[in-house]
């Protein structure tokens, strides 16, 4: 979620980016952040909103390949997902590949992954 904060400083040291953006309902982005810190709804709403606005922006103003997508149906249909990816990446993808892909995909999966600088 906080890509775009620092996106600036390293596009240009990307070579040949390719942005796949994911789009989910604002108002579970905003029950996720109240969640994770207690945050009141209103003042997580206004902050999920600010951030789809710069995301927004982000995605008229980009001049390389970008792809968005809908979380949402996404989840609902995930081998339509798989298919417009590897479409997008201009790649195929293996019967194997896609059973690991689907994994991903499949929603209670997700896993915080620790950032090297945050503390076990």
């Amino acid at each position: 979620p906080h890509t775009l904060d620092y996106l600036g400083k390293i596009h240009g040291q990307l070579r040949n980016p390719h942005f796949v953006v994911i789009y989910r309902d604002a108002m579970s982005v905003a029950q996720a952040f109240q969640r994770a810190d207690g945050t009141d709804l209103k003042i997580a709403l206004k902050d999920a909103q600010r951030r789809y606005d710069k995301l927004t922006r982000f995605c008229l103003d980009c001049e390389d390949p970008l792809m968005t997508i809908s979380y949402e149906k996404a989840i609902n249909t995930p081998n339509a997902l798989l298919r417009e990816l590897a479409r997008f990446c201009g790649v195929s993808m293996s019967l194997e590949l896609k059973a690991r892909c689907l994994q991903f995909i499949e929603p209670g999966r997700y896993v915080a992954l620790q950032s090297a600088g945050s503390k076990a």
